[in-house]
């Protein structure tokens, strides 16, 4: 039985792809061409690209400098690492332009400043944004655990499991459990 894969964009191809370290994610990486750079350190169209993509987001370019990323190059790889951090396989950039930013499990995530201005959130279903709680209660369902486990686990009650779970089915359009499992991990939760 012969086993395909899809390989990581950039790996054979010009597109790139981005990814945080995970031990630091304040350093963020470029693969494109089949060789990894720290972004800054990227070719030419890599850094063009970042650059074009921030000066046409000034909401983000703005939540940057509240950050104290005044250069552009501390601008550059906090944006890639906000915008683009989840080493999901996924061209973050095809033919030179930056797609629409990813959702990645940051450890800001909650007590970010700048949270929903710089970073996405977790879109899902026809563009519809999941809460942080929803999210806590995504992952615990994709565990298969029951809902008084994972109200015990999140310290909520039985029925706002149920409130969020049913949201989470209304925003994704998911009609069963299974479906919310592959969404858990196709979005790089579990």
């Amino acid at each position: 039985m012969i086993t395909t894969r899809t390989l990581p964009a950039g790996l054979l191809d010009s597109n790139f792809e981005f990814f945080n370290d995970p031990s630091n994610p304040e350093r963020c990486y470029c693969l494109t061409n089949g060789r990894v750079y720290r972004v800054n350190d990227s070719p030419c169209n890599v850094l063009t690209a970042i650059d074009y993509d921030i000066a046409n987001h000034p909401v983000k370019m703005e939540a940057l400098v509240s950050l104290g990323y005044e250069t552009l190059e501390a601008q550059r790889e906090k944006y890639c690492s906000c915008c683009f951090g989840a080493f999901d396989g996924l061209a973050d950039a095809i033919g030179g332009v930056l797609q629409h930013s990813e959702y990645w499990p940051c450890p800001m995530r909650g007590t970010c400043p700048v949270e929903g201005l710089l970073c996405d959130g977790l879109l899902v279903g026809d563009g519809k944004a999941l809460t942080r709680r929803e999210i806590d209660v995504l992952i615990e369902v994709s565990k298969c655990l029951l809902n008084k486990e994972i109200a015990d686990k999140l310290n909520i009650s039985e029925e706002t499991v149920k409130v969020h779970t049913k949201r989470i089915y209304e925003k994704s359009g998911l009609a069963n459990k299974m479906d919310l499992m592959k969404l858990a991990q196709q979005k790089n939760l579990i």
